[in-house]
């Protein structure tokens, strides 16, 4: 970055001291904690909204919880539970995807989960819950009132967050997204349009 400082690493260093109820860097507010936040979320809100930086950094991700959940719901030798482990900067790029992504950062213990149920006529239902609140995929498949979508539309709607050939796009990737990083940077410095 041109001013030398990684925002996100910033952001992650002040979350810590916050959360463990250490004393801040005495230039340091809880007011400036919060606008590196929001500075921090609105950047990655921005990454991982684009198709391809959305596709080359979550979606094999995207694709696994798919399997798992394809795998459970046709074998019933296959666990009806599966768990992933990430950081706040994993669920970041897959709320993004899944188009819930509310512009603040994940708080410690987050978690999504991709719930499966039968549905009255014995169709597959799903839903995507985001701590504990199950989110609209209006973006992604026609839904209930309870958020709950077709399996079938849901598994519909993420296909194109999954790569198809991942090694391939990461390379011709390239350095493109250094190059987009610093132009976003530089619109935000310069207080400019965010496209």
């Amino acid at each position: 970055p041109r001013d030398g400082v990684r925002w996100s690493e910033a952001r992650e260093v002040l979350a810590c001291y916050e959360a463990h109820g250490l004393p801040l860097p005495r230039s340091v507010s809880t007011m400036f904690i919060s606008d590196v936040s929001d500075y921090t979320a609105w950047m990655w809100s921005k990454w991982f909204s684009d198709p391809e930086a959305g596709r080359l950094s979550i979606g094999r991700l995207v694709e696994e919880c798919i399997q798992k959940l394809d795998g459970a719901l046709q074998d019933s030798s296959e666990p009806k539970l599966s768990l992933f482990s990430g950081h706040d900067s994993t669920l970041v790029p897959l709320l993004a995807v899944l188009g819930v992504y509310d512009g603040a950062w994940p708080g410690y213990s987050s978690f999504v989960s991709f719930e499966v149920a039968e549905g009255p006529d014995g169709k597959v239902l799903a839903r995507v819950v985001y701590n504990n609140e199950a989110q609209a995929l209006s973006g992604i498949a026609k839904e209930d009132p309870g958020h709950w979508v077709s399996w079938e539309d849901l598994k519909a709607g993420l296909q194109k967050w999954i790569p198809s050939k991942y090694e391939r796009e990461c390379r011709a990737c390239g350095r493109g997204a250094e190059r987009d990083l610093a132009a976003l940077e530089l619109a935000s410095t310069l207080g400019g349009s965010d496209k």
